[in-house]
């Protein structure tokens, strides 16, 4: 039921109430709210660079994901380590500190880990998949606790996101219990120990065969401080905004600027399947993308969702800035988002005033580089 609406007249966005939940329609506009940016520049600070002999003499190959800590220190995941250590840790500058976490099946050690954001203790927790368990580190790298993780859960990569009040939000696939085989993707609110508190979102599984399109509804979620955001990659323009209890609070609504599927991109993606593959026949490839490559949070609870423009003179991903009240306030580029068709990689941080992004380079070695941001408000 719709209770008012108001801001249409004044040219600003359209706020509706209906069951006690808020809804922004900010159609293709970009408004101004009072104390809220309205430009932004950034300036490279650093980067770390695991081409450099020093960063690969650490052990670090690849990078996964990436977070930041109170102290400034950036801790960078390695992607498919199958020896060595997982974690590396550099100061706010990008001299490396010490890495830790590594692979093997003794104490301390992971498998086939997968990596969160640091918990509102500032732990860093690690996900062990193979051992079916969560390994808390500190900051200097020791195991504080260990905590087992619920049967049948399998999370996305990146699919674990802590909240402020220690609940975590995780992304997952389910799987029917008498054959393991995937059934439905899942979006849930769990407890600090892992328990399910709520099922959120379920986005069925379509068969190999029955898939129609190249863009599947994979969930696209972001955490701030006070809230957690929730879209899918292909199928919604909207954007649902919950308070950390779980509360669905506001829907965000926006127009997109539509982005052509590029020449040759259904060509590269059916390129490497057999000529009997069902996707040959049944596969769809739109004219345009989705509205939504990934979502992002920043520490003043504005959220930032990218789209799958690029900005021609960085290549960085363009995307629209939205108050915590739901208005967009700005369009800009930020980050190096890339091109996918799974789960999206959060490779991008915004904390402190400060921007950390993973880019690949050209010789396929990735980087992380380092912006201060400097806003410019009402």
């Amino acid at each position: 039921m719709v209770l008012c609406a108001c801001g249409g007249d004044q040219g600003g966005p359209v706020r509706t109430f209906q069951d006690g939940v808020e809804i922004v329609e900010n159609g293709a506009g970009i408004y101004p709210v009072k104390g809220q940016p309205r430009a932004l520049s950034l300036r490279e600070e650093g980067r770390i660079d695991t081409e450099d002999d020093a960063v690969a003499a650490t052990g670090l190959t690849d990078i996964e994901n990436l977070d930041v800590d109170s102290q400034g220190r950036i801790l960078l995941f390695r992607r498919g380590a199958t020896s060595g250590n997982t974690v590396f840790v550099f100061d706010d500058r990008g001299r490396f500190v010490r890495s830790f976490c590594p692979v093997g099946q003794g104490p301390g050690e992971v498998q086939n880990p997968r990596f969160m954001r640091l918990n509102a203790g500032g732990e860093i927790p690690v996900v062990s998949l193979t051992g079916r368990k969560v390994l808390f580190f500190n900051a200097e790298g020791t195991v504080v606790r260990t905590v087992a993780l619920p049967e049948l859960l399998f999370p996305f990569p990146h699919g674990f996101l802590p909240l402020a009040n220690g609940d975590y939000v995780i992304a997952y696939v389910r799987v029917k219990p008498e054959t393991l085989e995937f059934s439905s993707y899942g979006v849930g609110l769990f407890g600090p120990d892992f328990s399910r508190r709520r099922e959120l979102k379920v986005y069925p599984v379509p068969a190999e065969d029955e898939i129609k399109t190249i863009f599947i509804d994979f969930p696209l979620v972001a955490v701030s401080r006070t809230f957690f955001f929730l879209t899918t990659m292909a199928s919604s323009r909207e954007i649902e905004v919950y308070d950390l209890s779980g509360r669905l609070i506001r829907k965000i609504l926006a127009d997109y600027p539509a982005v052509d599927v590029p020449p040759g991109f259904r060509e590269e993606i059916l390129h490497s399947l057999p000529p009997d593959h069902p996707f040959w026949r049944n596969l769809a490839f739109p004219r345009t993308l989705p509205p939504f490559l990934a979502l992002l949070a920043d520490d003043h609870d504005r959220l930032y969702a990218v789209g799958y423009g690029q900005d021609q003179a960085t290549g960085a991903g363009v995307c629209d800035m939205f108050s915590p009240g739901g208005v967009r306030i700005l369009r800009t580029a930020l980050g190096y988002q890339r091109l996918q068709l799974g789960p999206p990689l959060r490779d991008v941080i915004i904390k402190n005033d400060r921007l950390y992004c993973i880019r690949e380079k050209p010789s396929g070695f990735p980087e992380v580089l380092i912006f201060s941001l400097r806003w410019t408000s009402n």
